[in-house]
C-alpha cells in the first residue's frame, strides 16, 4: 500500500501543477499573438505590393546587391520578367554606360 502524501508534498505537487497551467496558457498566448503578428505582416506585404504595382517608377530590392523583389514596373523598364529579376545581380541589369558610376556609389 503506498503511503498518503504529506500535506507539503500536496502543496509542491499542486504548485507544479499550477506552473504547468501557467505554461500552457503563456505558450497559447504566444501562439495567438504570433498569429496576430503574422497576419498584419502579410497585410502589410500586400499593401507595399499593391502599392509598388501601381508605381510608374521601377522598385528594385536589393540585399548585398542582389534583388530580393521587384515591381511590375522594374520588370518592364529592365525587360526581365519578375522570376529573372529575383536573384539577378543588381549591376548586371544597369547600362553598361553607367555601371561605373553606379559601382562607385
Amino acid at each position: 500500500m503506498k503511503a498518503k502524501p504529506t500535506y507539503q508534498e500536496l502543496e509542491k505537487e499542486i504548485e507544479e501543477l499550477r506552473k504547468k497551467l501557467s505554461n500552457k496558457n503563456n505558450e497559447e498566448d504566444f501562439k495567438e499573438k504570433r498569429k496576430e503578428v503574422e497576419q498584419a505582416l502579410k497585410e502589410s506585404e500586400n499593401r507595399l505590393k499593391a502599392f509598388s504595382d501601381v508605381s510608374s517608377e521601377a522598385i528594385f530590392f536589393s540585399e548585398k546587391g542582389t534583388c530580393i523583389e521587384a515591381n511590375q514596373r522594374a520588370s518592364e523598364l529592365f525587360g526581365y520578367s519578375y522570376n529573372e529579376l529575383i536573384g539577378i545581380f543588381g549591376t548586371d541589369i544597369i547600362a553598361p554606360e553607367s555601371k561605373k558610376n553606379v559601382t562607385k556609389n
